[in-house]
């Protein structure tokens, strides 16, 4: 068979999966975007539905030529006959910032053969234990690339805020945010107290919020060799750190007045971004459990369980291993909590798994891939989890030094203008002007909400021209006092501006928690009946 007959095939599956979907949502008469329900991926639509579409990643640099990819498509399409097939590109450093699939084998299939479909691997290997997953090893070594850099600069900022000079108590000071005490020491557990994420060394009020952690010899001596470095800052040739100690030192002309000030008031400003950095190692602690969880057999399991009853087989499942537990995800919090319990041997209030919006903006900001809450594109607008999608490009953007405005990101920034006003955090990473300058470079949205129960609503993008990169450049000690530009030359946009996405005016709020935590000395909350 002809690869444009295959093609044709293709575009008449795609059409019937999209006159089901008008049926379905009552859009009949409706002019609706071909591409309207690509994001559908709920209960509904489990991988054994007929309108699932089947996605055939492949790694462009192992398969080169056309013809290598044809006769892949059509011995997919065979294996698969009936279905909708779709064939994307796939490079594996990827793997490690978004995850196409969860079943357990995928990725070592794809890795070993250099192709996979999203509905193969689906069940382990062995005795039941999952495989590894990139995203959930990346957000791991996110966080604990954070962690080095929040500890040294805790070393640094010891001595004004907390009168810590030795290595010893710096380590002790910084192990209620790590979540360990030393290498073989029992966990600090992670607790919310007066609007912070602060550890707590025995039994408390506060509920217990669960997170993964490091020790501080790993954060201090082991974090900055990591991978992540790479990933997080790209290949810089100055060193990160320089530039975070640059800014701690200035964070008063950079993110506050633009003149110079007493010692006090400098000392001030840089003790509130370290109390700030230390709410990106919490928060990062507990997407990287996040992400690991909703990861794991047993839940996997449990859905292909819920998969099976509804379309009597699991695509892509040889078998399921017999005595597999399986539990939904609330189940398995559950049971993580109880393992928890049993090595602290402490009584505690309740465990606690809520990660809010404004925890998911600052974690993507800061180099963590992050599960959206929403399943589709109407709860992604719903919920306004695009604004997670913004913040990763932002962030990727203020540490790496460039990114690419494409129409995708254009898209969600037009649409949610307004709720980029009215997040503080997302917006005060730029100045208003930049902002403004982005908005007009992304044309204009034409949306017209669901008219009837169960609809989906229509987003289009009109006006933007074409992708163009936008650059970032670190502030410097000659540019303290006019810390921020945007200028627009040769169909790039140059911006400058600070590395750490402190957000501005935000200044004297976290001058307010370091007070807190200077108070308290340290970043321990204070213990049950205290």
């Amino acid at each position: 068979m002809k690869f444009s007959t295959l093609a044709r095939m293709h575009a008449e599956q795609q059409a019937e999966r999209h006159r089901y979907f008008l049926d379905l949502y009552q859009l009949n008469g409706q002019v609706v975007p071909a591409d309207a329900f690509e994001h559908i991926d709920d209960e509904e639509l489990y991988p054994s539905n007929r309108y699932f579409p089947i996605t055939l990643y492949y790694d462009p640099k192992r398969l080169r030529t056309e013809a290598a990819r044809q006769r892949l498509y059509r011995r997919t399409t065979r294996q698969h006959r009936g279905r909708i097939v779709r064939m994307r590109a796939l490079l594996p450093d990827r793997l490690s910032r978004v995850s196409v699939s969860r079943g357990p084998r995928f990725e070592k299939l794809f890795l070993a053969r250099g192709y996979a479909t999203n509905v193969e691997g689906r069940t382990t290997i062995g005795r039941g234990k999952p495989g590894t997953f990139k995203v959930a090893d990346r957000n791991f070594a996110a966080f604990r690339a954070n962690a080095h850099l929040w500890a040294k600069i805790l070393s640094d900022q010891s001595q004004a805020m907390f009168g810590v000079s030795s290595v010893g108590e710096q380590k002790a000071l910084a192990a209620p945010m790590l979540g360990k005490r030393q290498k073989n020491g029992r966990p600090l557990p992670l607790v919310r107290h007066k609007g912070l994420f602060l550890g707590v060394r025995g039994p408390s009020d506060h509920d217990f919020h669960l997170a993964h952690a490091t020790t501080p010899r790993e954060a201090f001596d082991e974090g900055g060799r990591l991978p992540a470095q790479k990933f997080l800052f790209g290949n810089l040739r100055r060193e990160p750190i320089e530039q975070l100690e640059l800014e701690i030192a200035n964070a008063q002309l950079i993110w506050g007045s633009r003149r110079r000030l007493s010692a006090e008031t400098r000392s001030a400003a840089s003790a509130a971004i370290v109390v700030w950095y230390s709410q990106i190692v919490a928060t990062q602690r507990r997407i990287s459990w996040d992400t690991d969880i909703r990861r794991k057999w047993p839940v996997e399991h449990s859905e292909l369980l819920k998969e099976i009853k509804r379309h009597g087989t699991a695509i892509g499942v040889e078998r399921l291993p017999a005595k597999a537990k399986a539990r939904r995800l609330s189940q398995q919090i559950v049971w993580e909590a109880d393992q928890i319990v049993g090595r602290i041997d402490d009584a505690w209030n309740d465990f606690a798994h809520r990660i809010s919006r404004t925890d998911r903006i600052l974690a993507a900001l800061n180099g963590s891939a992050v599960d959206y809450a929403a399943k589709d594109i109407e709860k992604l607008i719903e919920s306004k989890e695009y604004l997670v999608i913004i913040a990763s490009w932002i962030g990727t953007l203020k540490r790496t030094g460039v990114q690419v405005f494409d129409e995708s990101i254009a898209r969600w920034l037009r649409f949610g203008w307004k709720s980029i006003r009215s997040n503080r955090c997302l917006f005060g990473q730029f100045p208003e002007t930049t902002w403004l300058k982005l908005i007009s470079l992304a044309g204009k949205y034409d949306f017209q909400p669901a008219r009837t129960a169960g609809a989906l609503p229509r987003l289009q993008l009109r006006g933007f021209s074409k992708p163009f990169t936008v650059t970032y450049e670190w502030v410097t000690i000659e540019t303290l006092e006019q810390p921020t530009a945007c200028s627009w030359e040769h169909d790039v946009l140059a911006l400058k501006g600070p590395m750490l996405c402190f957000p501005a005016n935000k200044l004297a709020y976290w001058k307010q928690k370091a007070s807190i935590v200077k108070k308290q000395n340290g970043f321990l909350a204070p213990g049950k009946g205290r």
